[in-house]
């Protein structure tokens, strides 16, 4: 996994995407692990623009809401995408992209 943030966190995006504007409880995009890295602020994550960790950030938070807006649910009942298996997600973008 260490390999995959140090790609996340390459400051290497040129046009960069606004940060996402949360529509639920932080808790529900991140892990307490994450709400303690990032910089938290007025309910907001603070996520360096300028790198991959950013824009997938963004998509995982846009999956997140689609699954609780039309209730896509895991076995256990709790939204498909979730906190515990961002990591799955981020693997799956390094694994996928162009690098």
């Amino acid at each position: 996994m260490r390999k995959i943030n140090d790609w996340l966190d390459e400051p290497v995006v040129q046009l960069t995407s606004d940060p996402h504007k949360h529509r639920l409880p932080l808790n529900y995009y991140y892990t307490e692990s994450e709400l303690k890295k990032f910089n938290k602020s007025d309910d907001k994550i603070t996520i360096d623009e300028h790198t991959r960790r950013n824009d997938a950030n963004n998509i995982f938070c846009e999956l997140v809401e689609y699954c609780v807006k039309f209730n896509i649910n895991d076995l256990d009942g709790l939204p498909l995408f979730k906190p515990s298996n961002k990591n799955s997600f981020y693997n799956f973008a390094y694994g996928n992209s162009s690098k």
